[in-house]
């Protein structure tokens, strides 16, 4: 039985799961709707908000796990769209299984033929 401060703690890592969880919902939601701005992430950006390796990154995008890069023009230069990476992040932060995750990869990509 919780008591006192302990339950406090409690409260308060609660409260602050469940406003992740809603944060989360709230990106991923915005990110579906037509209401978004379009940013590109360079790589550098990408590997420090997901806090992964360059080859975890390329390894996960394979998986279908992270949505594919964009052509910036030119031979090799790419881009990642910001909404996109937040909507995978704020889907793993919310503990969506990878499966739920590679559909929301899915949506996205259809969604990007949507943005013109």
């Amino acid at each position: 039985m919780l008591v006192g401060k302990q339950m406090q703690n409690f409260n308060s890592t609660n409260t602050s799961l469940t406003n992740e969880l809603q944060l989360s919902a709230n990106i991923i939601k915005q990110t579906m709707s037509n209401e978004i701005s379009l940013k590109i992430q360079r790589q550098p950006e990408v590997l420090d908000q997901y806090g992964f390796k360059k080859s975890t990154l390329y390894s996960r995008i394979k998986e279908g796990l992270i949505p594919e890069p964009i052509s910036l023009g030119g031979l090799r230069a790419v881009g990642w769209i910001k909404h996109e990476t937040q909507a995978v992040l704020a889907a793993m932060c919310a503990g969506y299984s990878p499966d739920q995750i590679k559909q929301l990869v899915v949506d996205l990509k259809v969604k990007r033929a949507e943005l013109v």
